[in-house]
């Protein structure tokens, strides 16, 4: 075997091993509530343990992919026998749209049991803007307040009650969902002769409950992960077809919508950008295939911008609060207040407690920022940023631990395929447990109770997670895992030109980290993404000398 390649097997069930023992130690023998603890011995106990065990699963997984690349189910297709995604002969138009209304009309029994659909709690800032209750502003973003608000209106203005113009934003959506995951069928169908691989992705992207909830949710995370999904297509096309100015543009429009939908993922495409001209350093890798990716980051970022900046100014917005951005560090000082108060100083509480009451500092949830972020004075910290940020390096310094703690605790979803903290949240992929966020304009009338008492009660209370094997499927951590193997092969079997692919998911992801918490619908992108990289990956390693 030779030693660079056994190195990145190595390399990742170290980490792999090592987070996952990580998270055992922080969960084991407590409640969902409690509060965790790292000790030096567990730390060094994991890592030595994780060391231990990597190396026979090396061993094994290169002797299992070696099989694998002899023995290849993934097999891709002849030239001759591609057919364009976009286009393709009339018969296959016909079963495309045969097999899209099949889903669409089976995810039917969602939209009836939750009629007139689900209504999170984020839509109520955004149902009073539209609506002129309030002024805008840039919290969650404008083109979907204005898009939700829009067919809602013309929906009640038609149909003559909002709840049928909710039924119709919430069946458009489920019409392109639907529509979405068939894409990703013939996408996969295209790439390879397997057909038990086919019917695996049917099986998975057709009965898996998380896409027809969210089809039927009003959060903007579904109209993100549509267009994040099609600019990632364009992307993976554009590594197995070859560069084009067609595959470009359509990366860049998709992107640039994608960028409408979500303030923050911006961040992401940039540090997917600058990851990229790192790889370049390297010589083996394509300098112009990564430069070209970076380009059309960078001018969807631009034009992502430019689109908000004119938004804002037609619509009048203000800034949205910057509590969100500080998820993190005031976690990092409330878990450092509820802990270790008898150490700190009186001039260190009064600092602390300036920018929040205690009562609510007292309220601290390892899981969730909201408690905390929602009270904390951020008109203080704009007013004055350096004693904030003095604060904050000046008790991370003292409890270090006490801030590694609070950021693991809080970014728990991404990291540990066992984690359940997302019930305790809001429930495994549903919020539709929320008081009313419509002023009593739209209500629940579900057309098949029973179905929706059964549907509530498996996700948002945790049930599904109970299940071996199929918990794992509602795992961020799990999908999030998958993509750091598939970028440990590739760089294994040195198809640098597809390292765009998890790069372009992985650098999403990290934005994740510094957010309020991990809901699952946060990451229905990259768990969309995920079983095309799946098959690209496997094909890229067959095809590798």
């Amino acid at each position: 075997m030779k030693k660079h390649s056994f190195s990145y097997d190595y390399l990742f069930f170290l980490l792999f091993i090592f987070t996952q023992l990580i998270g055992v130690v922080m969960t084991i023998n407590t409640q969902i509530s409690s509060t965790f603890h790292l000790t030096p011995f567990r730390i060094a106990a994991a890592l030595l343990l994780s060391l231990i065990l990597a190396y026979p699963l090396s061993i094994l997984s290169g002797k299992a992919l070696a099989f694998i690349r002899t023995n290849n189910p993934l097999s891709d297709k002849k030239p001759a026998e591609r057919v364009r995604v976009f286009s393709g002969k009339r018969n296959a138009r016909k079963l495309w749209l045969c097999i899209w209304a099949g889903i669409f009309i089976l995810w039917m029994i969602y939209f009836l049991a939750y009629y007139p659909g689900i209504l999170a709690y984020d839509v109520k800032t955004q149902w009073r803007q539209y609506f002129g209750i309030v002024g805008y502003n840039t919290k969650h973003p404008l083109l979907h307040t204005m898009l939700m608000g829009g067919i809602i209106d013309l929906g009640e203005k038609l149909f003559g009650s909002y709840n049928k113009g909710v039924a119709c934003y919430c069946l458009l959506q489920l019409l392109i969902v639907s529509g979405a995951v068939t894409l990703i069928l013939f996408y996969i169908h295209k790439m390879t002769v397997s057909g038990k691989l086919l019917t695996a992705a049917a099986i998975y992207l057709i009965l898996f409950p998380v896409w027809p909830f969210l089809g039927i949710s009003t959060t903007k995370d579904t109209y993100f992960a549509i267009f994040f999904l099609l600019s990632f297509m364009a992307l993976l096309h554009c590594c197995r077809a070859g560069i084009t100015i067609r595959n470009l543009l359509l990366a860049a429009v998709s992107l640039t919508a994608a960028l409408l939908f979500r303030n923050n993922a911006v961040y992401g495409v940039m540090l997917a950008i600058f990851l990229l001209l790192i790889f370049m350093i390297k010589k083996s890798c394509p300098r112009k295939v990564f430069l070209s990716f970076a380009g059309v980051f960078l001018i969807s970022v631009i034009l992502a911008e430019g689109t908000l900046g004119q938004l804002e100014k037609a619509a009048g917005a203000r800034p949205g609060s910057i509590a969100e951005t500080l998820s993190i560090p005031c976690q990092q000082i409330a878990r450092v207040y509820n802990e270790r108060e008898n150490e700190l100083s009186t001039d260190e509480k009064n600092q602390i407690l300036a920018y929040i009451p205690e009562k609510r500092i007292r309220k601290y949830k390892w899981q969730l920022s909201d408690p905390i972020k929602k009270y904390w004075d951020v008109d203080l910290v704009q007013s004055d940023w350096n004693r904030f940020l003095r604060l904050w390096a000046d008790l991370g310094l003292q409890y270090p631990k006490e801030y590694l703690e609070a950021t693991l605790c809080n970014t728990m979803p991404l990291w540990y395929v066992w984690d359940e903290s997302i019930v305790s949240v809001h429930g495994v992929y549903m919020e539709s447990e929320v008081k009313d966020v419509t002023d009593g304009k739209v209500t629940r009338h579900s057309l098949l109770p029973r179905l929706e008492k059964v549907l509530s009660d498996a996700y948002s209370k945790g049930y599904v997670l109970k299940i071996p094997v199929i918990s794992l499927l509602f795992a961020p951590a799990f999908y999030l895992w998958i993509i750091i193997a598939c970028g440990f092969l590739i760089l294994k079997y040195r198809r640098y030109e597809y390292l765009v692919l998890p790069v372009f998911l992985l650098s999403y992801a990290a934005t994740l980290m510094a957010g309020p918490c991990i809901l699952p619908r946060y990451c229905m992108n990259f768990m969309l993404c995920v079983p095309l990289l799946i098959v690209c990956t496997g094909i890229s390693i067959r095809s590798s000398h």
